[in-house]
């Protein structure tokens, strides 16, 4: 476990990620908001556990229909936000949930929580991490 700085950390990683997404067709919407703090981590895990996320995107999420990427200071954690519109038949036909249960004990071993929320076809994940100091 590693003390980073929060802002620096996530604005590169889900930045890059955005790009990413934006770079292969995808409609975007960042949203990052200071938090002024540092993160305990361990780097590998965490990364593990975005590029879950990440990987399912592109995946499952329509192309046509906008991706939300956020992350925000609330109740002394960083809270990251990814929502998206989902391809009904991709999802109901590939996944076993194996990545979204990897990512939820991955945030639970940072002290941190993990949610998941699927309505009309959206579905959003909801990561929180304790901020250090």
């Amino acid at each position: 476990m590693e003390i980073v700085d929060a802002d620096s950390l996530f604005q590169q990683v889900l930045g890059d990620y955005a790009y990413a997404l934006e770079s292969k067709g995808f409609q975007v919407e960042a949203a990052f908001l200071p938090v002024n703090s540092s993160v305990k981590i361990n780097m590998e895990l965490l990364q593990r556990a975005l590029d879950n996320l990440y990987s399912n995107l592109l995946k499952y999420a329509v192309m046509e229909e906008t991706v939300r990427i956020s992350y925000e200071r609330k109740d002394g954690a960083i809270v990251i936000s990814m929502s998206n519109k989902t391809r009904i038949e991709q999802a109901k036909n590939d996944s076993t949930n194996i990545g979204l249960i990897t990512c939820r004990r991955i945030i639970e071993f940072h002290g941190g929580h993990f949610k998941t929320t699927e309505q009309d076809q959206c579905f959003e994940v909801t990561v929180s991490i304790p901020l250090e100091g």
